[in-house]
C-alpha cells in the first residue's frame, strides 16, 4: 500500500487542480465580460463617431453653399461692371466716331474753302 504522505500529496494536488479550475473559470468569466464591455464601448464610441461626421460633413456643406453663394453674387457683381464697362466703350467709340467725322467734315470744308489739297501741316503741341 502507498505511504500516507502519497495520500496527502493526492488531496493537496486535487484541491490545487479544484481551486486552478474555479479561478480559471472566474478569470475566463471576467474575460469574456471585459469583451463584451469593450464591444459596447466600440459601438457607442463608432455610433458617436457617426454622428460627428455627419455633424462636420453637414457644417462643410453649409461652408460650401455659402462659399457657392458668396461666388456667385461676386459673379454677378462682376459681370454687371463688365456691362457697364462695355457700354462706356461704345459709347466712347461712338463719341469718337462721332469726332472723327466732325474732324474729317471740318478738315473737307476748311480745303474746299482754302483749295488746299496736299496734306495737312502738323499739328501744334504747344
Amino acid at each position: 500500500m502507498p505511504p500516507e504522505s502519497l495520500w496527502v500529496q493526492f488531496s493537496l494536488i486535487g484541491i490545487l487542480i479544484l481551486v486552478i479550475s474555479l479561478v480559471w473559470r472566474e478569470l475566463t468569466r471576467f474575460i469574456r465580460e471585459q469583451d463584451g464591455q469593450r464591444i459596447a464601448e466600440r459601438e457607442t464610441q463608432r455610433a458617436w463617431q457617426a454622428e460627428q461626421d455627419k455633424i462636420r460633413d453637414e457644417r462643410w456643406q453649409g461652408f460650401l453653399r455659402s462659399m457657392q453663394d458668396e461666388w456667385i453674387k461676386q459673379d454677378g457683381r462682376n459681370n454687371q461692371t463688365i456691362a457697364d464697362l462695355i457700354e462706356r466703350i461704345e459709347e466712347l467709340i461712338e463719341r469718337m466716331d462721332k469726332h472723327d467725322q466732325f474732324t474729317r467734315e471740318a478738315i473737307a470744308a476748311m480745303r474746299e474753302r482754302t483749295g488746299h489739297t496736299g496734306p495737312l501741316p502738323p499739328l501744334r503741341t504747344e
